[in-house]
Protein backbone atom coordinates (compact mmCIF):
# COMPACT_ATOMS: atom_id res chain seq x y z
CA UNK A 1 0.00 0.00 0.00
CA UNK A 2 2.68 2.50 1.02
CA UNK A 3 4.77 1.67 -2.04
CA UNK A 4 1.83 2.27 -4.37
CA UNK A 5 1.05 5.59 -2.66
CA UNK A 6 4.71 6.65 -3.06
CA UNK A 7 4.56 5.81 -6.76
CA UNK A 8 1.24 7.68 -7.12
CA UNK A 9 2.36 10.83 -5.31
CA UNK A 10 5.80 10.65 -6.90
CA UNK A 11 4.30 10.70 -10.36
CA UNK A 12 1.84 13.39 -9.24
CA UNK A 13 4.63 15.66 -8.05
CA UNK A 14 6.48 15.33 -11.38
CA UNK A 15 3.39 16.03 -13.48
CA UNK A 16 5.02 18.27 -16.08
CA UNK A 17 4.58 18.65 -19.83
CA UNK A 18 5.91 15.16 -20.59
CA UNK A 19 3.59 13.51 -18.08
CA UNK A 20 0.93 11.10 -19.32
CA UNK A 21 -1.33 12.10 -16.42
CA UNK A 22 -4.87 13.13 -17.36
CA UNK A 23 -5.26 16.88 -17.84
CA UNK A 24 -7.80 18.76 -15.77
CA UNK A 25 -10.56 20.63 -17.56
CA UNK A 26 -9.71 24.36 -17.68
CA UNK A 27 -13.18 25.38 -16.46
CA UNK A 28 -12.86 23.08 -13.42
CA UNK A 29 -9.34 24.37 -12.70
CA UNK A 30 -10.49 28.01 -12.73
CA UNK A 31 -13.55 27.25 -10.62
CA UNK A 32 -11.65 25.23 -8.01
CA UNK A 33 -8.84 27.75 -7.80
CA UNK A 34 -11.41 30.51 -7.20
CA UNK A 35 -13.16 28.38 -4.54
CA UNK A 36 -9.86 27.72 -2.76
CA UNK A 37 -8.84 31.40 -2.79
CA UNK A 38 -12.30 32.40 -1.53
CA UNK A 39 -12.13 29.77 1.22
CA UNK A 40 -8.88 31.27 2.52
CA UNK A 41 -10.48 34.72 2.46
CA UNK A 42 -13.60 33.42 4.23
CA UNK A 43 -11.40 31.80 6.90
CA UNK A 44 -9.47 35.04 7.36
CA UNK A 45 -12.73 37.01 7.69
CA UNK A 46 -14.27 34.34 9.96
CA UNK A 47 -17.19 33.88 7.58
CA UNK A 48 -18.14 30.41 8.82
CA UNK A 49 -21.31 30.10 6.78
CA UNK A 50 -19.57 30.70 3.46
CA UNK A 51 -16.54 28.64 4.49
CA UNK A 52 -18.70 25.66 5.49
CA UNK A 53 -20.47 25.62 2.10
CA UNK A 54 -17.40 24.31 0.27
CA UNK A 55 -17.23 21.08 2.30
CA UNK A 56 -18.97 17.74 1.95
CA UNK A 57 -20.93 16.66 5.04
CA UNK A 58 -18.29 14.01 5.81
CA UNK A 59 -15.20 16.16 5.11
CA UNK A 60 -11.99 15.43 7.00
CA UNK A 61 -9.13 17.80 7.79
CA UNK A 62 -5.65 16.66 8.82
CA UNK A 63 -3.08 19.13 10.08
CA UNK A 64 0.51 18.46 11.02
CA UNK A 65 0.93 18.32 14.79
CA UNK A 66 -2.78 17.82 15.45
CA UNK A 67 -4.03 15.00 17.66
CA UNK A 68 -5.73 13.43 14.69
CA UNK A 69 -8.12 14.11 11.86
CA UNK A 70 -11.09 16.31 12.56
CA UNK A 71 -14.48 16.90 11.01
CA UNK A 72 -16.18 20.04 9.75
CA UNK A 73 -17.55 20.93 13.17
CA UNK A 74 -14.03 20.95 14.66
CA UNK A 75 -12.68 22.90 11.69
CA UNK A 76 -15.33 25.59 12.13
CA UNK A 77 -14.70 25.69 15.88
CA UNK A 78 -11.00 26.27 15.20
CA UNK A 79 -11.92 29.46 13.34
CA UNK A 80 -12.84 31.03 16.70
CA UNK A 81 -9.33 30.39 18.04
CA UNK A 82 -7.18 31.28 15.04
CA UNK A 83 -6.78 34.76 13.57
CA UNK A 84 -5.40 34.46 10.06
CA UNK A 85 -3.70 37.77 9.29
CA UNK A 86 -2.07 37.16 5.90
CA UNK A 87 -1.73 34.37 3.36
CA UNK A 88 -0.49 33.70 -0.15
CA UNK A 89 -1.48 30.63 -2.18
CA UNK A 90 0.36 29.61 -5.34
CA UNK A 91 1.83 26.76 -7.40
CA UNK A 92 -1.51 25.05 -7.98
CA UNK A 93 -1.54 21.58 -9.51
CA UNK A 94 -4.74 19.78 -10.52
CA UNK A 95 -5.17 16.11 -11.36
CA UNK A 96 -8.52 14.55 -12.22
CA UNK A 97 -9.65 11.47 -10.33
CA UNK A 98 -12.21 9.84 -12.58
CA UNK A 99 -14.94 12.11 -13.94
CA UNK A 100 -16.14 13.58 -10.62
CA UNK A 101 -12.99 13.98 -8.54
CA UNK A 102 -9.95 16.23 -8.41
CA UNK A 103 -6.70 16.00 -6.49
CA UNK A 104 -5.39 19.52 -5.84
CA UNK A 105 -1.99 20.49 -4.50
CA UNK A 106 -0.78 24.03 -3.78
CA UNK A 107 1.61 25.98 -1.60
CA UNK A 108 0.54 28.39 1.11
CA UNK A 109 2.53 30.85 3.18
CA UNK A 110 0.51 32.29 6.05
CA UNK A 111 0.73 34.19 9.29
CA UNK A 112 -1.77 33.93 12.11
CA UNK A 113 -2.18 34.13 15.86
CA UNK A 114 -3.62 31.49 18.13
CA UNK A 115 -3.79 31.59 21.93
CA UNK A 116 -1.66 34.74 21.88
CA UNK A 117 1.14 33.09 19.89
CA UNK A 118 2.31 34.14 16.45
CA UNK A 119 2.33 31.49 13.74
CA UNK A 120 4.15 31.65 10.42
CA UNK A 121 3.86 28.55 8.27
CA UNK A 122 4.88 27.58 4.80
CA UNK A 123 2.97 24.45 3.83
CA UNK A 124 1.97 22.23 0.98
CA UNK A 125 -1.77 21.63 0.90
CA UNK A 126 -3.30 18.48 -0.53
CA UNK A 127 -7.05 18.42 -1.17
CA UNK A 128 -9.51 15.98 -2.66
CA UNK A 129 -12.60 17.54 -4.23
CA UNK A 130 -15.68 15.74 -5.52
CA UNK A 131 -18.34 16.95 -7.90
CA UNK A 132 -21.87 16.13 -6.78
CA UNK A 133 -25.03 17.55 -8.32
CA UNK A 134 -22.88 19.81 -10.50
CA UNK A 135 -20.98 21.50 -7.65
CA UNK A 136 -17.45 20.89 -6.40
CA UNK A 137 -17.17 20.13 -2.66
CA UNK A 138 -14.06 19.62 -0.53
CA UNK A 139 -13.88 16.09 0.85
CA UNK A 140 -10.34 15.96 2.27
CA UNK A 141 -7.76 18.59 3.32
CA UNK A 142 -4.21 17.93 4.50
CA UNK A 143 -1.54 20.45 5.46
CA UNK A 144 2.13 19.50 5.54
CA UNK A 145 4.58 22.12 6.78
CA UNK A 146 7.76 22.69 4.79
CA UNK A 147 11.00 24.44 5.68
Amino acid sequence: MIASMCVFFGSYSRGGPSSTAPKANDADVHLLQAKIRQAWEDYKNKNKEAFARIFTEDAVEVEEGAEGAHDLKATLSEMDEVNLTAYAVNNFNFRPIGSDGMLVRYDVDYTATSAGKSIHNKSIIGEVWEKATGDWKLLYFQETKIK
